[in-house]
């Protein structure tokens, strides 16, 4: 896949999203995943999961019986994103 312009933003700073501007998603991603009516053994699609902190919720909410699947167009970030989740198969990249 092509890479877009302002990707790289991204790529550069995934290794300090959560101490910064990931800490403001976290203060809001149960009430997301409550009103999604997130529940165990269902299958959940992230698109744009960055540094996966809302995949990795999900996953303690949909437990074994579930699949949380993460995406995003940066690889830093879902590097990030595959050291939190439980199964790191399930984080897709660009490539996959």
């Amino acid at each position: 896949m092509p890479r877009v312009e302002g990707d790289v933003t991204f790529d550069a700073g995934a290794g300090a999203y959560d101490r910064f501007t990931g800490r403001w998603s976290v203060a809001f991603r149960s009430s997301l995943l409550a009103a999604a009516g997130v529940t165990e053994g269902q299958t959940i699609l992230e698109v744009s999961a960055g540094t996966g902190a809302l995949a990795e919720a999900a996953g303690g909410m949909v437990g074994a019986a579930g699949r949380v699947i993460a995406t995003d167009i940066s690889l830093p970030m879902l590097q990030v994103a595959t050291g939190k989740l439980a199964d790191p198969a399930h984080v897709l990249d660009r490539d996959r």
